[in-house]
């Protein structure tokens, strides 16, 4: 079994996580940032950022809908696969490449894949093989933690 010891633990590499790396690593080289999944943000894979561009393009369709009351006549009409294509194009290549972007300039030694679990006070279990003592816990991963 492998064991680190460092002044913080950040659980979760969403948005607020790589808030929190941002902020610490500027201060100390002592933390381990532990992602169970994906990088890239639940935000920007299907949270916020994919949702506010349904729903402007909905804005923009009721906009075009209800046009003829202000003399402008227009057929109001949704392709809905093109607001589908945008929506992964966008998703995909601006939010959560910029994610993965910011995260691979992450040392490797600051970053520590897997499950992070408690053991007791300031002490994690991330996997079955890496137990993480910290002085500091950083939990920063919002509706995982009912898993």
């Amino acid at each position: 079994m492998q064991t680190m010891n460092v002044e913080y633990a950040i659980i979760g590499a969403g948005t607020s996580g790589l808030g929190a790396y941002s902020r610490i690593s500027r201060q100390t080289d002592s933390l381990v940032m532990i992602q169970d999944g994906p990088y890239g943000t639940t935000c920007a894979r299907v949270g916020c950022m994919p949702s506010k561009l349904l729903i402007t393009a909905a804005d923009y369709a009721h906009h075009l809908q209800t046009s003829e009351f202000f003399g402008v006549p227009t057929s109001g009409h949704v392709e809905g696969r093109q607001v589908l294509e945008r929506l992964r194009r966008e998703r995909d290549h601006r939010f959560v490449a910029r994610n993965l972007s910011y995260v691979d300039k992450i040392p490797a030694h600051h970053k520590l894949e897997g499950r992070a679990r408690f053991t007791g006070p300031g002490r994690l279990m991330v996997g079955e093989s890496v137990e993480v003592r910290a002085e500091k816990v950083i939990l920063a991963c919002g509706s995982l933690l009912d898993r």
